[in-house]
């Protein structure tokens, strides 16, 4: 009997995983639709008219990581009922902290970019649409059907999100090349490029947010939090520079007017 409870609390846990990792992969589709809608509808070059629409990107998509995220530590919780042996409770217990400080710095980024669109204009919120299956992603002790794995694998759609990210941060540097063409402005240029990148490293985090559905062992679990703190520490380096290039950038305007 106790055997049974505890296989049944594996699927349970994987399914709520298989809901976390859907999540991300819509969400990251429906945020790489709507900034390639602001593109094809304005031009980035059109000025500091966009601002506020990819703002409300970046918001939707961090609210959409922080819902994953607290369906993941739920399956992590659920874990702990499971977990056999100490190597495995310490495995469980380092994955629920890089979960947890994934969610710290990501509602900090939220509560950020809230604050921003209060500043400013809060943009008119889109319809939410999402979908959720018992979709298992994980094996071993888990015993996950092979069929569910294949419908949803969990390394090809980080793949896909991340290549988004990549092609996003691909097209605003293109879009600043054609902002110093057409501007001859430096500092505009520099803010389109930080835009990109900080825009492709949220695409990069819903793509390491969604492998650590994966993580079953040391190995895995070190080199996913190496690459977890080199893109947190880029992403805030990059939105501190964008914030230095807009204070300047303004205070020039201020100084000419």
């Amino acid at each position: 009997m106790e055997s049974l409870l505890k296989l049944l609390t594996g699927y349970f846990a994987s399914g709520v995983e298989g809901i976390a990792g859907i999540i991300i992969a819509f969400a990251a589709l429906q945020a790489a639709l709507q900034a390639a809608l602001v593109f094809a509808g304005k031009g980035r070059w059109a000025g500091d008219a966009q601002e506020p629409q990819i703002e409300a990107v970046r918001l939707k998509l961090g609210r959409w990581l922080a819902l994953a995220l607290e369906f993941e530590l739920g399956a992590d919780i659920l874990r702990t009922a499971i977990a056999p042996t100490w190597s495995e409770i310490g495995q469980l217990a380092a994955i629920a902290a890089i979960r947890t400080l994934l969610n710290y710095f990501l509602q900090q980024e939220i509560d950020r970019a809230a604050s921003r669109q209060v500043a400013t204009s809060p943009p008119t919120p889109a319809p939410v649409t999402g979908a959720a299956s018992d979709l298992l992603s994980k094996g071993e002790i888990k015993h996950v059907p092979l069929f569910i794995s294949s419908v949803f694998n969990v390394s090809v759609w980080s793949a896909i999100i991340e290549f988004l990210g990549a092609l996003l941060i691909l097209a605003y540097m293109c879009f600043a090349l054609l902002t110093l063409f057409r501007t001859k402005d430096i500092s505009q240029a520099r803010i389109v490029v930080t835009d990109g990148i900080i825009a492709g490293l949220s695409f990069k985090l819903a793509g390491t947010l969604l492998r650590t559905i994966e993580l079953q062992s040391w190995p895995q679990i070190l080199t996913f939090l190496a690459i977890f703190v080199i893109r947190t520490v880029l992403k805030r380096f990059f939105s501190w520079e964008q914030h230095r290039l807009q204070l300047r950038r303004n205070q020039t305007q201020t100084v000419g007017r």
